[in-house]
């Protein structure tokens, strides 16, 4: 499952927090630095959810289990989704 940003979703990382704009909206939302991490992860680099949960692992001190790292992950995931945050990018069937 690849995700990307909505298309009118701003985002800037402020000394590692992230800030995010629905430019439809107006609303702002602030993610925390693993959630900021996850998004880079996930939308910037495109990485796949295990590969971003795997860098986090790697880059902060005590993160919790794998189950519930994953499970709040994920949580964080469908929260940017119910708020019109973030879509799952459609899969081409094209071969190139």
């Amino acid at each position: 499952m690849a995700l990307k940003a909505k298309e009118d979703i701003v985002w800037r990382d402020k000394e590692g927090l992230l800030v995010l704009l629905n430019t439809s909206t107006g609303h702002y939302y602030t993610v925390n630095k693993t959630g900021a991490r996850l998004w880079t992860n996930l939308i910037d680099k495109g990485m796949s959810f295990d590969a971003a949960i795997k860098k986090i692992r790697e880059e902060f001190k005590n993160t919790p289990d794998d189950s519930t790292l994953k499970s709040h992950c994920a949580e964080m995931i469908e929260q940017w989704k119910s708020e019109n945050l973030i879509e799952e990018e459609p899969t081409s069937d094209k071969k190139k």
